[in-house]
């Protein structure tokens, strides 16, 4: 049971982070410099979020490094992950899951997925 209580908190920490950055990106900068550009700026900040995240994380429960225990928690915070962001991506942009799933093949869009999957992984790649 830790592993989940730590994989949600993992979540709610990158993703109310990811949730304030991403409505300040729609509303400052895509209209000024448009989705990609605006993508590449957030994602560095998002990464650095999701380290020192995943950092805190497997501090806090104390999972050490060669467990595999660490990639269970980005495995199932990386689950979580997905559902909310097919949930609000229908709520906040009227978009199908077809949609979503479309979204990344573009270049923005393979970024954000580039930076889910590195989500997923990170409490496995940081040291601590």
């Amino acid at each position: 049971m830790p592993i989940v209580i730590a994989a949600v908190q993992y979540f709610a920490l990158t993703y109310v982070a990811g949730f304030v950055f991403g409505s300040l990106r729609e509303w400052l900068i895509v209209p000024r410099a448009g989705t990609l550009i605006a993508t590449l700026i957030e994602t560095p900040v998002m990464l650095t979020v999701t380290y020192f995240a995943a950092q805190w994380i497997v501090g806090r429960f104390e999972i050490p490094p060669s467990s595999g225990e660490r990639l269970l928690i980005g495995g199932i915070a990386f689950l979580i992950l997905m559902i909310a962001e097919v949930v609000l991506s229908g709520f906040m942009r009227g978009w199908s899951v077809e949609a979503w799933v479309a979204h990344f093949k573009t270049p923005d869009g393979a970024i954000s997925l580039a930076m889910f999957v590195l989500f997923g992984l990170m409490p496995w790649i940081v040291r601590h």
